[in-house]
C-alpha cells in the first residue's frame, strides 16, 4: 500500500517531444518518480508542482476538472490528457487554495518557488475587523468537498464542486440555482428554482442528504408570519410562487397532497407531516425560519 500521510506533491508533466498534452500525478518524491519515468520517455519534464498536505484530495480535484469540465480526451493507451499545460496549470492553481490557503507551495518548471505561504501572508490585505466563521450550512456540511462530482439530474450533466456553494462546468462557475436556471430543459416561465433540489451526490438527492444531516438550508433562513406568507415562501422555493393558493388548500385540508405530488417534498422539507390520506396534519409546526 502506498504511503499517503504527510505532505506530498501534485505535479503536471509535459512531453517535450511528442507534444501530446499533460499528465497529472502525485508523489512524495517527484525527482525519484521522474527518474523512473524517464527511463521509458526521456522527454518528460515537470511543468509545475504543488506541495501540500492535501495532495491526494488536490490530485483528485484536478483530475475531475480536466476530465469532466474541460472535456479533454485522454490519449489512447496513456495517462496523458489533450490539454495545454498552461490551462492545466490554471486549474491546479485555482483549486489548490481550496484545500488550505496557507498549506501549499507552488514550484515553477525550473524548481524555483512560484508561490509560498510566506508570500501569500505578506501579500494578503489586513482584515478591517475580526472574521467570525459561522457554522457551515453548505455542501461541506453534507461531507461534500471541493473536487467531488455532482450530477444535474434533469440532464445527467456532471459538475465539479468548487467550494461550499458553487460548482464548475466547462470552465465556468455557477451556484446550484444559477446552473439550474441556465441548463434545465423546458424552463418555467418564472425562472425561479431551488438549485439543490435538482442535484444528486453518489446517487442521492441533495435535499434528502440535507434532511438526514439536519441542515436547514443551503442559504440563510427566512422567517414567516401566517399561513399565507408560509405558503408563498414554500411555493417560491419550489419554483412557482404563484402556486401558493394550492398550498393554502393543503394547509386548510381542502385538498390532499399525495406522495407523487411535486409539492410533497417541499412541504416535508418545511417540517410538515401528513396523515394516511395525504392531508397536512398541522401547518403551524413548519420550520421558522425556513
Amino acid at each position: 500500500m502506498s504511503k499517503v500521510s504527510g505532505k506530498g506533491f501534485v505535479y503536471i508533466l509535459k512531453d517535450d517531444h511528442f507534444k501530446r498534452g499533460v499528465k497529472i500525478g502525485r508523489a512524495h518524491d517527484v525527482d525519484k518518480r521522474m527518474k523512473a519515468m524517464r527511463t521509458a520517455n526521456p522527454w518528460l519534464s515537470v511543468y509545475i508542482k504543488v506541495e501540500t498536505s492535501k495532495w491526494v484530495e488536490l490530485e483528485k480535484a484536478v483530475h475531475n476538472v480536466i476530465k469532466l469540465v474541460a472535456k479533454t480526451k485522454q490519449v489512447k493507451e496513456s495517462e496523458f490528457y489533450l490539454i495545454e499545460p498552461e490551462k492545466a496549470k490554471r486549474i491546479m492553481l485555482e483549486f489548490a487554495p481550496l484545500f488550505g490557503k496557507d498549506d501549499f507551495t507552488v514550484y515553477r518548471e525550473d524548481g524555483g518557488v512560484l508561490l509560498s505561504p510566506r508570500q501569500k501572508r505578506t501579500n494578503a490585505p489586513m482584515p478591517s475587523r475580526p472574521v467570525v466563521r459561522a457554522r457551515p450550512t453548505g455542501l461541506s456540511a453534507l461531507g461534500i468537498r471541493p473536487g467531488e462530482v455532482l450530477v444535474f439530474q434533469p440532464t445527467g450533466a456532471e459538475v465539479v464542486v468548487r467550494d461550499d456553494k458553487s460548482v464548475t462546468y466547462k470552465g465556468e462557475t455557477y451556484s446550484l440555482t444559477g446552473f439550474t436556471k441556465k441548463f434545465i430543459p423546458n424552463p418555467r416561465r418564472s425562472r425561479s428554482y431551488r438549485g439543490p433540489k435538482f442535484f444528486s451526490y453518489r446517487g442521492r438527492n441533495l435535499l434528502a442528504i440535507r434532511r438526514e444531516a439536519g441542515q436547514e438550508s443551503f442559504e440563510s433562513g427566512e422567517r414567516w408570519q401566517g399561513k399565507t406568507q408560509l405558503a408563498k415562501l414554500i411555493a417560491r422555493r419550489g419554483g412557482n410562487e404563484g402556486a401558493y393558493g394550492g398550498i393554502l388548500h393543503y394547509f386548510s385540508k381542502r385538498a390532499a397532497c399525495g406522495k407523487d405530488s411535486k409539492w410533497r417534498l417541499p412541504l416535508e422539507a418545511a417540517g410538515l407531516a401528513f396523515d394516511a390520506n395525504g392531508y397536512v396534519v398541522d401547518w403551524t409546526v413548519a420550520k421558522n425560519p425556513l
